[in-house]
């Protein structure tokens, strides 16, 4: 993990059951936005092994944070829907959830 103190190590993968018994699983990533990217949109594994998102947007009313979780949704390959936003509204440093099918 990283030794800044900023990051934490991704949560457990934890599957649960749901309706019609699919079974999904649930990750949770801490990711650093780096908004105003010109390389955007991509995602990158880091040296201290946290993942880096590069988005054109600003910073500005939410929209990098938008542009983060759909950058998430392609390189873990679902919908946007399964991306979810825990914690870090306001912060370059997000924790986000994703839910995929198992």
């Amino acid at each position: 993990g990283c030794e800044c103190g900023h990051h934490r190590q991704s949560g457990p993968v934890r599957a649960r059951f749901v309706g019609d018994r699919r079974q999904i699983v649930s990750q949770t990533v801490c990711v650093t936005v780096k908004p105003g990217s010109r390389k955007g949109p991509l995602v990158v594994r880091g040296d201290d092994d946290t993942l880096l998102v590069y988005v054109r947007e600003r910073a500005i009313e939410g929209k990098a944070t938008e542009a983060a979780a759909r950058a998430l949704a392609d390189h873990f390959g679902g919908p946007r829907s399964r991306v979810e936003l825990v914690a870090g509204a306001t912060s370059r440093i997000k924790r986000f959830r994703i839910d995929s099918d198992r």
